[in-house]
């Protein structure tokens, strides 16, 4: 009869805007930096710590920018990203690859947790993104939780390069120290040194200025950096009119940055 295809219809329609609305349904990811306790050698050098953040910062940027969201900076280790249903899963395969994880390991030593939630308004969505970010700091894994607003849990995610542990700023100091033989305060000046000199070529004369200590001090340092595959030697150069060329010595930070 007319009445039930015009009921049909009307029930079509419902169908139609309620698959819209889902789609548009407000999703929030939560992300926060892992602040180096008190004792972390990164704690205690604010440049460091504040590099860090700036790269991890530009990331999380160009994550939103793709996504289309509105990224809120809750504080200097916490920002929520707001974005929908339909963008955050077209942009991630369905979460098959979210490559957000790759790209903050490429530059982050920090610990970086992050939690999506889903909710029928934006308060809940932002609840259940920090409800899946408490299991993130649980886990303690370079992974993503998500949250649904039935409070279905879905996670950890691997990303599209697979997941695998990733030293601290501070183990990797340590591992450092080990494999050289040198103390822990020496590589962290010597690495910490030449990240804020923003180059990786030196001569002895100048890591010596940099730690501290003497040139032939400096010399057994670098002797014991390059069995370890730490540094190598990569020209001379003549500095004065007389005497013998320096040596010109290149480090490799990234083995301790970017593991």
């Amino acid at each position: 009869s007319e009445d039930v295809v015009v009921q049909s219809v009307r029930n079509l329609q419902i169908r139609y805007i309620a698959k819209k609305n889902s789609e548009n349904q407000i999703v929030v990811v939560a992300i926060k930096l892992n602040v180096p306790s008190e004792y972390s050698l990164m704690k205690e050098d604010e440049y460091s710590y504040l590099s860090q953040r700036i790269k991890i910062m530009d990331r999380l940027y160009h994550f939103n920018h793709r996504i289309d969201g509105v990224l809120v900076e809750q504080s200097k280790s916490e920002c929520m990203i707001f974005t929908t249903k339909k963008i955050i899963e077209t942009e991630t395969n369905q979460y098959k690859d979210f490559y957000l994880l790759d790209a903050l390991r490429e530059v982050s030593a920090v610990p970086v947790y992050i939690g999506i939630g889903y909710g029928k308004t934006a308060n809940e969505s932002k609840y259940n993104a920090y409800e899946s970010m408490k299991k993130m700091e649980r886990s303690r894994q370079n992974s993503v939780y998500i949250v649904f607003e039935n409070g279905e849990v879905m996670g950890p995610l691997e990303t599209g390069r697979g997941a695998k542990k990733q030293d601290s700023f501070d183990e990797k100091f340590y591992r450092a120290a080990t494999e050289t033989g040198l103390s822990v305060n020496t590589i962290y000046k010597i690495f910490g040194g030449i990240v804020k000199e923003e180059k990786a070529d030196f001569t002895s004369r100048e890591l010596a200025a940099i730690c501290g200590v003497s040139v032939r001090t400096m010399d057994r340092i670098i002797l014991k950096l390059c069995d370890a595959g730490y540094c190598e030697v990569i020209s001379e150069k003549l500095m004065h009119k007389s005497g013998r060329p320096s040596r010109i010595l290149r480090l490799h930070p990234l083995q301790i940055y970017n593991g």
